[in-house]
């Protein structure tokens, strides 16, 4: 069920996910009073996604933590925004998965965006959100993710079958 929450449309869900869906944005609803800290982890980040096209309350008592987020994560971060909800510190994080690392390298352009869009943190909240950027920017250029990254472009229009452009990708294999 995880990889269904890839897709961009609520209406090419799933029940199950649906139902999960709605789900958890009957919890972010029910806790916008409340100070809670969520955990997102993998696929979770598509989840919350679709689950915030439900929550139309303010989520400025909420804070958000990523953890290997696979995605959209930009549009996620955007949306999180639109609400108001919390995203301090070092609020994305990624270990050695190989599906965040692509999440922060074909989207790194609009993370990075993204995060110049947050409220301007202060103190030491600002150094860390400057580490954070500068992360995501070196991640968005680790080799074989970028290749990979790229793979969409060197496709298309590159008068290239689909065995060279990978054994361009994968160094001449």
């Amino acid at each position: 069920m995880a990889n269904q929450f890839r897709i961009a449309k609520d209406s090419r869900l799933g029940k199950e996910a649906i139902a999960l869906s709605k789900e958890l944005a009957r919890l972010l609803s029910e806790n916008k009073n409340n100070r809670v800290v969520w955990y997102v982890e993998g696929n979770g980040a598509g989840l919350l996604q679709h689950a915030l096209n439900s929550v139309s309350a303010s989520l400025e008592n909420q804070s958000f933590k990523f953890i290997n987020a696979r995605g959209r994560l930009g549009d996620l971060l955007r949306k999180l925004n639109s609400k108001n909800a919390k995203m301090d510190g070092e609020f994305i994080g990624y270990n050695s998965d190989k599906g965040a690392l692509l999440t922060l390298t074909i989207h790194k352009t609009d993370i990075l965006e993204q995060l110049d869009k947050l409220p301007v943190p202060f103190g030491y909240e600002r150094i860390t959100r400057r580490y954070l950027k500068e992360q995501i920017s070196a991640l968005g250029r680790t080799g074989n993710a970028s290749r990979a990254a790229d793979q969409p472009n060197m496709l298309r229009g590159a008068g290239k079958t689909m065995v060279e452009v990978l054994m361009q990708v994968h160094g001449g294999c």
